[in-house]
């Protein structure tokens, strides 16, 4: 297992109000806080952490404020690197031609 994939599964963890899927896919709300080219937007949303089928993948539900044309809603280990602060909060660092370096907070509501 990769650090990002012990990340991933310690967070889903430590999730108090998750709901499990009948796929056992994990939903819960959270605030997510994306910071990129000098800005920072939050926004409260749903969010779905994939344990079964696509491991490791993250997608978050697109809101007003964060949008699949703003930014990647779509977060996975194999591309991101994944880690938790010492306050629990998940924190996910990229890098893309789209953004450039970015960084998402999601704390769980």
């Amino acid at each position: 297992m990769t650090p990002s994939e012990s990340v991933f599964s310690d967070f889903i963890e430590k999730l108090k109000n998750k709901k499990r899927l009948s796929n056992n896919d994990i939903l819960f709300l959270g605030k997510v806080i994306y910071e990129y080219r000098n800005k920072q937007e939050e926004e409260t949303l749903e969010i779905y952490m994939r344990v079964n089928y696509d491991f490791g993948k993250l997608d978050i539900v697109e809101g007003n404020v964060l949008t699949a044309n703003k930014v990647h809603l779509t977060l996975d280990v194999k591309y991101q690197d994944f880690s938790l602060t010492d306050n629990g909060f998940l924190t996910i660092v990229g890098n893309s031609p789209k953004l450039g370096t970015y960084r998402v907070t999601i704390i769980e509501i």
